[in-house]
Parts: C-alpha cells; structure tokens; sequence
C-alpha cells in the first residue's frame, strides 16, 4: 500500500535470490508437488518472516495515511473503499 505503482501487487521479498537455497521445480507427481509445496512453507517461514521483521512493515501501517493520494490509489484497482 501507499505506492505509486498502479497495479494489484504487494512490494515486498521474492524468491529470485534465494534459488541456490530453495528448490521450486516440480514434476507432476504428488511426492515432487509435495516437496515444492515443503520448499514454498520454508522459504515464506524464514525468508518471508525474517524480511517482514527486518522492514518493520507493520510499524509502517500508521503512517499510510501521510500520502492519502498514494493509499486511495492502491484501493482502486481492486474496487475497495477505504476504510475510515
């Protein structure tokens, strides 16, 4: 939220940099489907956890409302009223 890119996204960590660590690839198998669902759950336990605490992104909820111009636009291409 509160970003100038017009479009339904969150900024936020991805997994490009972390191939070397976490396998993604899969085969149509349920043990291969399986290991990629396991690789997803640890990357978003770790990676994803450990980038939220560093950004401190929750702290960064009260001040949305310095930009109203950028939060109004991150409502808008999902149709959301902002609340009050």
């Amino acid at each position: 939220m509160s970003d100038s890119f017009d479009a339904i996204a969150l900024n936020g960590i991805d997994s490009d940099s972390f191939r070397t660590k976490y396998n993604f690839s899969f085969e149509p198998t349920e043990e291969s489907g399986s290991h990629c669902v396991n690789q997803m759950t640890r990357f978003i336990q770790i990676e994803g956890s450990n980038w939220f605490n560093q950004t401190k992104a929750l702290s960064k909820l009260d001040t949305l409302d310095n930009n109203s111009e950028l939060v109004s636009n991150s409502y808008k291409p999902l149709r959301i009223k902002k609340p009050n």
